[in-house]
């Protein structure tokens, strides 16, 4: 697998998911054509982040706070089916990422948070989470550091 090729390196690629960059309705052949671009670049990478779950609003939240994007699971079983270990991105829309939802999962939330965490990375035998937080300009006046 391209994975035991690269043992001794750690290459990790970004990529948005083949049914949208955020997931979307499944499409094999898009699906097919993105892990074929993988193979090609299988001697450099072997760690591949792509967009897999947002952070819920705390006042609905229904699964400690970690929610899936659309077919996420499917592309991140088929990368690692191609042998490539997967760290899946956790974050949100540019412009929707409320810095009050990782306050909230980083301070009084946190515990179920982790629990979710942990939970599915075991679920889908995953190699770690990216967390990704990119504030938006109208939040850019909440960005003080939590106390944890």
């Amino acid at each position: 697998s391209s994975a035991e090729k690269l043992s001794n390196k750690t290459f990790m690629l970004f990529a948005g998911s083949p049914f949208g960059f955020w997931g979307g309705p499944y499409n094999k052949t898009r699906l097919d054509e993105f892990l074929a671009g993988l193979e090609k670049i299988s001697d450099l990478v072997d760690v591949v982040s792509i967009p897999s779950y947002f952070l819920e609003d705390p006042a609905n939240k229904t699964s400690g706070g970690l929610k899936a994007a659309p077919n996420g699971d499917i592309v991140n079983r088929a990368v690692q089916d191609a042998g490539f270990h997967v760290v899946p991105l956790i974050g949100d829309f540019y412009g929707q990422n409320d810095i009050r939802r990782y306050r909230y999962y980083m301070s009084e939330g946190r515990d179920e948070f982790i629990q979710a965490c942990m939970e599915e990375t075991r679920r889908l035998s995953l190699d770690g989470l990216n967390f990704d937080f990119e504030p938006s300009p109208e939040f850019a006046n909440l960005l003080q550091a939590p106390n944890l």
